[in-house]
């Protein structure tokens, strides 16, 4: 099955609690980051709208597959992070 291309995906599970790797870079807590997508300061709005592009696309395969509740989640991700996108643009 072929990989999703662009995106961040887990290189391994993280044995610390959420508390503390919330402030930590992706990177740091075994996230590999695409090399097109900035990191470095991201706005809010570009984040999001880039969240919603990814779990469209998300969305897409897992329908795709049959994954009728996952393609539901990831769809509410999407509208939830291009109402983020609005809201930033204000």
């Amino acid at each position: 099955m072929p990989k999703p291309a662009g995106g961040a995906q887990r290189a391994s599970a993280s044995q610390e609690s959420p508390k503390e790797s919330q402030n930590e870079a992706p990177e740091a807590m075994g996230w590999a980051i695409a090399p097109d997508v900035d990191v470095d300061q991201p706005e809010a709005g570009d984040t999001a709208r880039y969240i919603a592009q990814m779990t469209g696309e998300l969305t897409a395969l897992a329908a795709a597959a049959g994954l009728e509740t996952l393609g539901y989640l990831l769809a509410m991700a999407r509208v939830e992070a291009e109402l983020a996108a609005r809201e930033a643009e204000d």
